[in-house]
Formats: C-alpha cells, sequence, structure tokens
C-alpha cells in the first residue's frame, strides 16, 4: 500500500502544480497588452539603474549596459510593436489620412519633448558641474539642437525615437496596401547594408550619437510589422507558447551569460585577439546577427515569463513596473533630471560611499522609487485634470501651456544664469551607451578650473584585486587636484583566480583593450582637451596590469608608477636569445595581441617601481613567476627594474623600509613626486581633440 501510496501523492501534486500554474497565466484579451507594458517597465527599470552607475547587485538582473542585450534594444521594439497595434485598428476605423495625422502629430511631440530634454538636461548638467557637460555652452547648443543637428549625453535615443515616429506613416501607407514583405525586405536590406559600411545620415546629425538609424530601425520596423499583424500572427506562434520554449531559452540565456564572462578567456587560449572578436560580434552601435540573436533569446524569456507567472508577478513587480512602462517616455525624462541631481548629491553630502554593493544598490533603489513617485504622481494629476474638465482641455490647452511654460523658463535660465558650476570635486560614475563589453565601469574627477587647464594631464588609476576603484582613487585624490590632473580609475573586472597564469594571460588583452577603449571616449564624453599620453599608477595586481599596458600601447603612455605589484611582465630584452613566455615575458604577445612590443616607443616611457621591504608573503603570490622574477614581491620589483634598464627605459626603483604589501603616506608622496616630474616633461603629441567619436 506504501509503494502505490507515493507515486499516486506525487501525481496528485503534479496535478496541483499545473493547475496553479495555469491560473497563473495572462488570460487578459483586450487591446492593450499589459505583458508589453510589464516589459517596458523593465526596460525604463534597467535604464535608471544603468545610467545611475555604483556597485550594485542589480547589475545580474539588468546586464549593467554591459552584456549582449540591454534595455535599449527592448525599448525600442516594444515601442514599435505596440504602435503596430495600436494603429492598425486606427486606420481600419477612421482611414489612413487620419491615422497618418494622428502619428505626425505625435512625431511633433516627441520633437518638442526631445529638444526640451536635450536643453533642460544640457542646462542643469553645466549648473550641477556635472563632468559630461565641462566646457559645454548651452546657448550655443540651442540652434544646434532644434535643427536636430546635434544631440547630448544620455538623450540620443529621444533624437532616434522622433525620427522613427516621424516615418512610421510611410510604414503605415505599405502595410495597409498588403506590402508587409517590402517593408520588411527594405528594413533588412538597410540594416545589411550599414553591416557592411556604417551609413552615418548627414540630417538628422548623427554626431555624438551612439543609436545609428540605419542599424537600428531594424527592431522598431520590424515590431511594427509585428503589431500590425497580431491578429494574424498570434494564432501562428500559439504552439510556440509552451514551457519547452521557455527552457530553450534559459539555456540560450545561460550560454550567453557564461559567453559573456568567460568567452574571451576562453577563447583567448586558442585565438589571439579573441575579445576583439566577441566584442565586435556582439556590437551595441551597429546590432550585428549574434546581437539580435540575443536580444530574440532574452525578449522571448521575458516575454513567456510574463505570460506563464502573471498573476504573481503582476501582484508584486506589477505595481512598480506597469505605471513606468505605461508612462515610459515621462519616466524616461525624468530619470535625466534623477541621474543628473543625484549624482551631484552624492558629492554635495559628505562624499556619499557607495562603495559596497548593498550601499549601491540602495542607492540605485532610491533613484528608481523617485521616478516612479514622480511618474505616478504626474499620470493622477492628469487624470484628476481630465476628470475635472476633459481629455480634449488636457491636450488642447493645459500641455501647450505647460510646454510654453517650460520653454520660456528655460529660456530664460539661459539668459540669466548661463555660467556653468565648477565641476563637482569628488569621483562621478560616467556611463553612456557608447560602450563596449569590455569596458569596464569607470569614475572620473575633475579638477575645479577643468576648462582652464586644458589640455588636462590624465592619472589612470588601476586597483587591486578585490578592491573598489572609488575606495582606491580617494588616495591620490589630492594629489589630482592640487596638481590639476584629471583622474580615471576604472574598475577592472578581474577574473578571481590572480594566481593562475594561464588565466591572467587569457584574460589580459580583453581588460587592456576595455582600458584603452575608456581613455579614447574620455574627450567625446567630456568634451575637453587631453594629453594623448597618460599616466598610468598602479598597485598590486593593478601595477601588472599597468606595467602590460606600457608594452602593448607605449604610445599612450608618459609614465608608470608601479606599487607592491606580484605578477609583472618582463620587457623584451636585446640580445638574450628568446623572451620569456607571456604573462612571464613578451614572448608571444603578438600573437595575443596582434602585434609585438614597440621597443623604441617603450623606451620612451618613464617607470616607477615601488615596493614595501616587508612585502615577501609568499602565499599571496603565485609561484608560476618564480623562475622569471623571484619568490617574493621585492625580488620581483628588483628583477623587473633591472629588465627596464638593460632595455633602456628610464626606471627608478624604490624600496620602502619596514612597510609590507599596503599603500603609506610616504608612498603616496613618492607617487605624486614621480606623476609631478613626468608631467613638467616636455610634451611631443598633439592633445586629444574633445570631438565625437566615431565607431
Amino acid at each position: 500500500m506504501r509503494s502505490s501510496a507515493l507515486p499516486h501523492a506525487l501525481a496528485l501534486g503534479w496535478v496541483a502544480l499545473a493547475a496553479r500554474l495555469r491560473g497563473w497565466r495572462y488570460a487578459d484579451d483586450a487591446r492593450r497588452d499589459l505583458r508589453l507594458d510589464l516589459l517596458r517597465g523593465y526596460c525604463v527599470f534597467a535604464m535608471v539603474v544603468g545610467h545611475l552607475d555604483a556597485p550594485t547587485w542589480l547589475y545580474s538582473l539588468t546586464g549593467g549596459n554591459r552584456f549582449f542585450v540591454s534595455a535599449a534594444e527592448g525599448f525600442l521594439f516594444i515601442s514599435g510593436l505596440v504602435m503596430g497595434m495600436v494603429y492598425r485598428p486606427l486606420v481600419d476605423s477612421v482611414g489612413l489620412p487620419a491615422a497618418a495625422l494622428k502619428a505626425v502629430r505625435r512625431a511633433l511631440l516627441l520633437y518638442f519633448v526631445t529638444v526640451g530634454a536635450t536643453v533642460g538636461f544640457m542646462y542643469v548638467s553645466s549648473r550641477l558641474g556635472l563632468p559630461w557637460s565641462v566646457g559645454l555652452d548651452v546657448a550655443a547648443a540651442v540652434p544646434t539642437v532644434l535643427a536636430l543637428r546635434g544631440t547630448f549625453y544620455l538623450t540620443d535615443v529621444l533624437l532616434l525615437y522622433t525620427l522613427l515616429i516621424a516615418l512610421a506613416p510611410l510604414a503605415f501607407v505599405l502595410l495597409q496596401r498588403g506590402l508587409t514583405w517590402l517593408l520588411v525586405g527594405a528594413s533588412w536590406g538597410l540594416w545589411a547594408a550599414h553591416q557592411l559600411g556604417p551609413i552615418d545620415l548627414p540630417w538628422p546629425s548623427e554626431e555624438g550619437a551612439f543609436f545609428y538609424v540605419a542599424a537600428w530601425q531594424v527592431l522598431f520596423v520590424n515590431g511594427l510589422a509585428l503589431g500590425w499583424h497580431r491578429d494574424a500572427v498570434a494564432p501562428r506562434l500559439v504552439g510556440l507558447m509552451r514551457w519547452p520554449t521557455v527552457v530553450v531559452c534559459a539555456l540560450g540565456l545561460a550560454w550567453l551569460a557564461v559567453l559573456w564572462r568567460q568567452g574571451s578567456v576562453w577563447l583567448g587560449r586558442y585565438y589571439p585577439d579573441s575579445g576583439a572578436v566577441l566584442a565586435d560580434a556582439f556590437a551595441k552601435w551597429n546590432l550585428p546577427p549574434a546581437r539580435l540573436l540575443a536580444c530574440a533569446v532574452v525578449f522571448g524569456l521575458f516575454f513567456l515569463l510574463a505570460h506563464f507567472l502573471w498573476a504573481p508577478i503582476r501582484r508584486t513587480l506589477g505595481y512598480l513596473l506597469l505605471p513606468l512602462g505605461q508612462s515610459a517616455l515621462t519616466a524616461y525624462v525624468v530619470h535625466l533630471l534623477v541621474v543628473a541631481g543625484l549624482t551631484a548629491y552624492r558629492d554635495y553630502v559628505a562624499h556619499v560611499d557607495l562603495t559596497t554593493k548593498g550601499r549601491g544598490t540602495a542607492f540605485q533603489v532610491l533613484a528608481v522609487l523617485v521616478v516612479w513617485m514622480v511618474v505616478t504622481a504626474w499620470v493622477a494629476g492628469r487624470h484628476s485634470i481630465a476628470r475635472l474638465w476633459s481629455r480634449r482641455v488636457l491636450k488642447n490647452r493645459l500641455d501647450p501651456l505647460l510646454g510654453g511654460a517650460f520653454a520660456l523658463t528655460l529660456a530664460a535660465a539661459i539668459v540669466v544664469l548661463p555660467a556653468p558650476a565648477a565641476p563637482v570635486a569628488g569621483f562621478i560614475h560616467l556611463r553612456d551607451d557608447r560602450n563596449s563589453i569590455e569596458e569596464p565601469h569607470y569614475l572620473v574627477r575633475l579638477p575645479a578650473n577643468a576648462v582652464d587647464l586644458q589640455p588636462l594631464s590624465v592619472l589612470v588609476l588601476l586597483h587591486d584585486v578585490k578592491e573598489e576603484a572609488e575606495l582606491f582613487g580617494g588616495e591620490v585624490a589630492r594629489l589630482a587636484d592640487r596638481e590639476g590632473w584629471l583622474l580615471l580609475v576604472p574598475q577592472v573586472p578581474y577574473n578571481d583566480d590572480h594566481l593562475d597564469a594561464e588565466m591572467i594571460a587569457a584574460e589580459s588583452p580583453t581588460l587592456l583593450r576595455g582600458v584603452r577603449e575608456v581613455i579614447d571616449e574620455l574627450p567625446a564624453n567630456l568634451r575637453l582637451w587631453l594629453r594623448r599620453r597618460v599616466v598610468l599608477f598602479g598597485y598590486g595586481r593593478g601595477a601588472s596590469m599597468a606595467g602590460r599596458f606600457a608594452m602593448v600601447y607605449p604610445n599612450q603612455v608618459r609614465g608608470v608608477a608601479l606599487l607592491g605589484g606580484g605578477g609583472y611582465t618582463l620587457p623584451p630584452v636585446p640580445n638574450a636569445g628568446g623572451d620569456s613566455p607571456f604573462p612571464f615575458g613578451a614572448g608571444g604577445m603578438s600573437g595575443r595581441f596582434g602585434w609585438s612590443v614597440d621597443v623604441e616607443a617603450l623606451r620612451r616611457v618613464q617607470f616607477w617601481v615601488g615596493v614595501g621591504s616587508n612585502d615577501v608573503d609568499m602565499a599571496q603570490t603565485s609561484r608560476d613567476w618564480d623562475p622569471y622574477l623571484g619568490t617574493t614581491r621585492v625580488e620581483r620589483a628588483r628583477s623587473l627594474a633591472q629588465a627596464l634598464r638593460q632595455l633602456g627605459a628610464p626606471t627608478q626603483l624604490e624600496v620602502f623600509s619596514g612597510a609590507g604589501h599596503e599603500i603609506t603616506g610616504e608612498m603616496r608622496l613618492a607617487v605624486a613626486q614621480f606623476a609631478t616630474r613626468v608631467r613638467k616633461m616636455p610634451v611631443d603629441l598633439p592633445p586629444r581633440e574633445p570631438r565625437v567619436l566615431q565607431q
């Protein structure tokens, strides 16, 4: 009896679970699909989190704007899908001309929103002294923004959205006449042409923009076509709305996550410059096939989860995400002000300490809640006005009145208070959509008179493993403020196994290229003239990385301060009969990076090597380096300094008596003196211009 009772109980439990799951499914047959509102709300949530950078656990939910898929793709695809679903019945009921006119009016409204949000965000950023607005002349930028000849940090997606909505009536004509194949074919043809050779539109200007229309239109147009033919397509997709499809998409997402986290390291064992290949395959700026496939996997999984688990999701996350998704445009505009305000707040309130993931997560949750509260209050206020008078009064009278009042207030502010504030003195997380999957998160710190000191010298700080960039950067902040340096502090995503030489060799190309890309994009993001060659200061594992950066990109480096490193790479040794294999020496670097070390350029780099005399704990260093550099950090510092001198590079070695593996005040002073000396040396290259980077 007992042997038969267990299978019977399991069967009953399975039946009960199946019934519960069926009860959770989305069953609303209304024309407005709340699943899409939920997903668009998630996209807004991810954008807020991604644009207010901090150490956080939320990046595991959003990808941190570094994953193979970002919120921008989902937002644009859903926007096209919803527009198709809304305008197909409208065309059928009132006719194509009236529906097209409604779309044109929507595009005109978006134009005013885009211009207002761009200029307003410019002005607020300038008045708060945020680093992405340093040197910005808001009054001079207004005509450019009005003519759609330029955009600004975080607002380029609004320009793209406005243009696509304005072109939608042309798509309506083809869709109504049964020429969907022509519309979709033309869209994919334009996308394919952009893959072969980037298409940069002369107008609206894509200078300063990241979302190139020729590539990104494919998401909106195909979403529009699917939404238009929703009633015909939906029955054909019923067979895919099953749990096995969820499992397949989940496995696909898991594979993408592993590839994103370890792909360049694994491939780096077998292929040179594998990180660049992976980055190009999933590049955000031109949406190559691999990224579109990743979008399909992720969007399919999220939509299926929203469908099958609708009841519990709506009872929990729905209160937050649905209002954001149903007022996505308002939420995006509000989030610009929240990002600006909270970024400045971090500096003014005791340099708000966000160097732990718990605090960083709380800070980002605060930002999301502020956006949600403002959006909820705005929508509630509009509904109240519509009930008191009418929706027509709201749209035809109150909205133009509010828009005009905002424009007049902003214009008066620009005229009365045009002068920008001095840059905030603290570290600022600078984030935009131009980042590749290889670029680390990073912070910048500008001197108060940054505009007057142009071209600025750049000091790049590379921290040790498991050390937060912001804490490490604080060690030399006073030096930078006093000497007028721009501090750049990447949060380097080291692999946890810092003693595995093979792992370090495999990850190095990706890490070094990521730091180089951050350096290259600084002039465009900050709109400042910067010295072309930087000074690097690395501690611990960051010291080893700084030394390798100087070897791989010597023409971008003026000087390198190395402190407490344990895994250095020896430079090429002339007439030595062959170099040690990478990462111990320069042997085989051409296979890893695509080129050999430029010895003549490396000889022009100034080196300072420091170590504590008591830094001899062998348990914290890899034994793989023993045959090449010695057994302790002290021996390895001496071996590296000797090799650099033998090469002909000017090198200074300092051993600090009584110090262990730490950064003491004496060490900071020595690094400051070295950096000051390097800065005073003659400059032989022109500065980096603050021009827009083309992809």
